[in-house]
C-alpha cells in the first residue's frame, strides 16, 4: 500500500459544500483572486465554481 489512512469520519453533503464555501470566501475576501495566483502559481482561482457554490 502506498498511503496511510490517519484520519476517517462522516459528513452530509449539505455540510461538506458549507465548509468549502467558507474557505474559498475566506480566501477570495482575504487574499484575493492575484493573491491566489500567486501562491498557486498552476492554478487560477475557481472563480465560476465559486459562484455556483455562492448560489446554492
Amino acid at each position: 500500500m502506498d498511503y496511510e489512512i490517519v484520519l476517517t469520519g462522516t459528513s452530509t453533503t449539505e455540510n461538506f459544500v458549507q465548509q468549502v464555501s467558507e474557505v474559498l470566501r475566506c480566501i477570495y475576501d482575504d487574499a484575493g483572486v492575484d493573491e491566489y495566483k500567486k501562491r498557486w502559481i498552476e492554478h487560477d482561482f475557481p472563480t465560476e465554481k465559486f459562484r455556483l457554490l455562492m448560489q446554492s
